[in-house]
C-alpha cells in the first residue's frame, strides 16, 4: 500500500520483498511506500522481522527477491555490496538498538568520521557536531573514548551520529528501549523535529509509541505485512469490519503480540 499521494515521490518503495536467512524465510512479499518527510512507522512483536527489514532499507543488508526504492534509486537485492546501496546509505542515518562504535574512537572523533563520509563541509560539519553533542548530552564526554561510556551514552552516541551531516533518512530501531525518562524525551524531540524536515522511519514493539510519534504505519508479524495506513484509518477499516467485536486497534495489537507466541496472527482487512 503507498501511504503518499501519486503526485508525490516516495522516500522508500518496497515491493514483494522476501528475505531468507538459514532456509528461513524472515520476511515474505513484503510491500509498501513511505513519503519523504514525516514519521513512519513499522510496528511488529518480537521475532516479527522488523530489524531484519530496517537492515534492508537502511542499505546494510541484501534481499532474495522483490524490489526497493530508496529516494528514487534501485536497490540491487545483494544490498551492501550494490554500487548504489553504497552511495545511497551515506545519506541514512541509522540508529540500531545497541549502537556499534570503534572502541578507541572518541564521539569527536566519530562524528568527524561520520558527517565527513556524508561529504559535509567542514565548517558546517564542526558547528553541526558542537549542536548534536549538546542536543544529546555528550558535550561532558566528547572525548572519552567509547569504552569508556555507558550504555546510555553509547545510545545517544548513536542518535548524535545519525543526525550530523543533515542525511535524508533517519531509521531507527525502538527509539526509547532502556533510555532514562530524560534521554526518551530528548530522542521523542529528535525524531519529531527531523520529522518536520526530513524523514523518520522507526520501528518498535511498543503501540504507545507508534501511535504517539508516527504519521502512518505498516504492522508486520511473522514477516508479513498485516496492515498499513494511517492510525486513524486502520481504527475506520477496524470499526467498520463485521468481525472486530468491538475491538480498538490497540486491543487487537495487543492480542497480535500474544498470538505471536503460538504463530496464530491475524491481519487488519
Amino acid at each position: 500500500m503507498a501511504l503518499y499521494s501519486e503526485k508525490e515521490t516516495a522516500a522508500v518503495e518496497v515491493s514483494g520483498l522476501t528475505k531468507v536467512i538459514e532456509d528461513e524465510t524472515v520476511l515474505e512479499n513484503v510491500s509498501f511506500s513511505f513519503a519523504k518527510k514525516g514519521i513512519h512507522g513499522i510496528l511488529s512483536p518480537k521475532g516479527g522481522g522488523k530489524t531484519a527489514l530496517l537492515d534492508i532499507l537502511a542499505c546494510t543488508s541484501g534481499y532474495d527477491e522483490g524490489s526497493l526504492t530508496v529516494n528514487g534509486t534501485d536497490i540491487a537485492f545483494n544490498g551492501a555490496d550494490s554500487k548504489n546501496a553504497r552511495e545511497v546509505k551515506k545519506n541514512i542515518g541509522y540508529v540500531r538498538q545497541r549502537s556499534e562504535f570503534y572502541s578507541e574512537m572518541t564521539p569527536i572523533e566519530i562524528l568527524n568520521f561520520v558527517g565527513s563520509a556524508r561529504k559535509e563541509e567542514p565548517d558546517k560539519l564542526a558547528r553541526q557536531i558542537k549542536e548534536a553533542l549538546e542536543l544529546v548530552g555528550l558535550e561532558e564526554v566528547s572525548n572519552r573514548i567509547v569504552s569508556r561510556l555507558g550504555y546510555v551514552e553509547q545510545k545517544m552516541l548513536g542518535y548524535a551520529a545519525a543526525i550530523v551531516g543533515t542525511p535524508d533518512i533517519l531509521i531507527i530501531d525502538e527509539p526509547k528501549s532502556k533510555a532514562t525518562a530524560e534521554k526518551n524525551e530528548v530522542i521523542t524531540g529528535i525524531i519529531r523535529l527531523f520529522g518536520k524536515r526530513k524523514t523518520v522511519i522507526l520501528a518498535t514493539e511498543d503501540y504507545k509509541t507508534a501511535r504517539a510519534l508516527c504519521d502512518d504505519v505498516v504492522i508486520i508479524s511473522d514477516g508479513r505485512v498485516l496492515a498499513s495506513g494511517s492510525f486513524e484509518e486502520l481504527e475506520d477499516k477496524l470499526s467498520r469490519g463485521d468481525d472486530s467485536n468491538g475491538m480498538t486497534l490497540e486491543s487487537l495489537y495487543m492480542s497480535l503480540l500474544k498470538a505471536s507466541e503460538s504463530g496464530k496472527n491475524k491481519g487488519i482487512r
